[in-house]
């Protein structure tokens, strides 16, 4: 707001709410939104990239059987590393659980429906997914990191709460991922991206 309560809010804000969720949702596939993972044995067959890590810190996944229930509570890590959208988590599973990609990572919803769900407006791409996030467990060295692919996101979830102001379950996701897996370092990554010159 400025001096005289005229709103400072650019106008072209929706379209910029409008191309985020496009660049979230891009690669989204049916399989993406099945509350169960998917587990096809022949992704191990694609495990291997050739990442030149360093000796005794290629990452190694640890899958959980059974498959952990979705509303159960995240396991402890000593580093948790959450990411955005479709590509990126295609980018994290091949580099950091090898042989277990996007459809392998186990469904988060704890909370969902009673916590989360009234903070989050009709539209949002949590709502579609039915969760807040997929998560999958590795180790590299002596740590132990739980990466997640969140389904919440800053500037697409919020319920207007007045002028000015609306819910954030973003955070509310962030309080809760820290308070049960307990790590002491989060890392957010995101996409980066160049252009040919």
């Amino acid at each position: 707001m400025t001096a005289t309560g005229a709103s400072t809010t650019p106008a072209d804000v929706p379209e910029r709410k409008e191309i985020a969720r496009l660049l979230l949702d891009a690669g989204t596939a049916a399989i993406d939104l099945e509350l169960e993972p998917v587990i096809d044995q022949e992704a191990a067959l694609l495990a291997d990239l050739g990442i030149p890590f360093p000796d005794g810190l290629a990452p190694e996944p640890q899958p959980i059987d059974p498959v952990p229930a979705r509303d159960a509570p995240l396991p402890k890590a000593d580093v948790v590393v959450v990411t955005w959208t479709v590509a990126e988590l295609n980018a994290l599973a091949d580099v950091l659980t090898p042989g277990h990609p996007r459809t392998h990572w186990y469904r988060y919803t704890r909370g969902f429906e009673q916590s989360f769900l009234p903070q989050i407006r009709e539209d949002a791409p949590a709502r579609q997914a039915q969760r807040l996030a997929s998560w999958f467990p590795t180790k590299i060295g002596t740590k132990t990191v739980l990466c997640m692919k969140s389904e919440l996101h800053l500037n697409q979830d919020g319920v207007r709460t007045g002028d000015g102001t609306a819910t954030l379950p973003v955070k509310d996701l962030f309080r809760q991922i820290i308070e049960e897996a307990k790590p002491s370092l989060v890392l957010t990554v995101g996409t980066s991206g160049a252009r040919p010159t």
